[in-house]
C-alpha cells in the first residue's frame, strides 16, 4: 500500500515528456490528469482509496474517468467557479462550490474568463492572452474556505476519510494544501498539478510545491503526464 508519496502531474515543457498528447488518447486510449497512472498503483500496488477528494473539479471530467478506476470509491468534488454549479450537478456526484485559501477571508478576487473553457481560472492570474486581455479578464470577488473546513462539513467521517487528493488550482496548489493540514495528514496519494514556467503570476513554481510537499512527509513518485502551451504573455 502506498503511504506519504507525491503524484506530481505537471506542465514540464523544458523536459519535453510528451508532445503529441491528443494523438496518444485517440490511439490509445489513453486518459490524462493521472489516470492511467492510478490504474497502474492500482493493479500493481494495490492502491484502492476508500475517499477521494478532487479539488479544482471544474465540470468533473476527472471525477469522470477516476471513477473508471475505483468505481467504489466516495467521491467529493471541490469547485471555486460558481458557473460551474449546474454541470457539477449533473455529475451525480458529491460536490461544493467553494474557493479554497490557506485561510476563511471574506472576499478573494478570483481570476475567470469570458473568452474559453475556464480551465484556467485561478486566484493567480493566469498568464495568457484568454485573462490578460480586458475583454476577456473577468475577476470574481468571492468568499474563501479552507479545504479542511469543507471535507469536514462535506463528511460524516470527517476529515481522516481522505485516502486520495488531487488538487489541480492554477498554482494554488500550496495555498490549498497549507488549509488542509488535517486533510493531507491522512492522505497516502497526492495528485498535484505543478508547472515549469511561470504560467500563472505570482504563482509557486515547480521547485517550492516539490519543497512543500517533502516538508509533509511526500516525496515524487511519478509524473503522470505534461502538457505544453504557447498562450504565455
Amino acid at each position: 500500500m502506498i503511504r506519504r508519496a507525491c503524484l506530481s502531474s505537471g506542465f514540464l515543457w523544458c523536459l519535453g515528456l510528451a508532445d503529441e498528447l491528443e494523438a496518444l488518447q485517440a490511439t490509445f486510449g489513453w486518459k490524462g490528469g493521472g489516470i492511467d497512472r492510478l490504474r497502474f498503483f492500482k493493479e500493481r500496488l494495490g492502491f484502492e482509496p476508500r475517499h477521494v477528494v478532487d479539488v479544482g473539479a471544474h465540470v468533473g471530467n476527472w471525477t469522470r474517468d477516476a471513477r473508471e478506476v475505483y468505481p467504489s470509491a466516495d467521491f467529493l468534488l471541490i469547485e471555486a467557479n460558481p458557473e460551474h454549479a449546474d454541470k457539477l450537478r449533473a455529475t451525480g456526484e458529491r460536490f461544493e462550490i467553494a474557493l479554497l485559501t490557506s485561510q476563511p477571508r471574506p472576499k478573494v478576487v478570483f481570476h475567470s474568463t469570458r473568452c474559453n473553457v475556464k480551465t484556467g481560472a485561478s486566484i493567480f492570474r493566469e498568464q495568457t492572452p484568454w485573462y490578460e486581455h480586458e475583454i476577456c479578464h473577468q475577476p470574481l470577488v468571492l468568499q474563501s474556505w479552507t479545504l479542511d473546513q469543507v471535507v469536514q462539513n462535506s463528511s460524516s467521517a470527517g476529515v481522516a476519510c481522505c485516502d486520495l487528493v488531487k488538487a489541480d488550482v492554477q498554482g494554488a496548489e500550496i495555498e490549498v494544501l497549507r488549509g488542509g493540514q488535517r486533510t493531507l495528514r491522512n492522505a497516502q496519494l497526492v495528485l498535484l498539478e505543478a508547472s515549469v514556467l511561470p504560467y500563472n503570476e505570482g504563482a509557486p513554481r515547480f521547485s517550492e510545491l516539490i519543497r512543500f510537499m517533502a516538508e509533509h512527509g511526500f516525496e515524487v513518485v511519478d509524473v503522470a503526464d505534461a502538457s505544453f502551451s504557447e498562450d504565455l504573455t
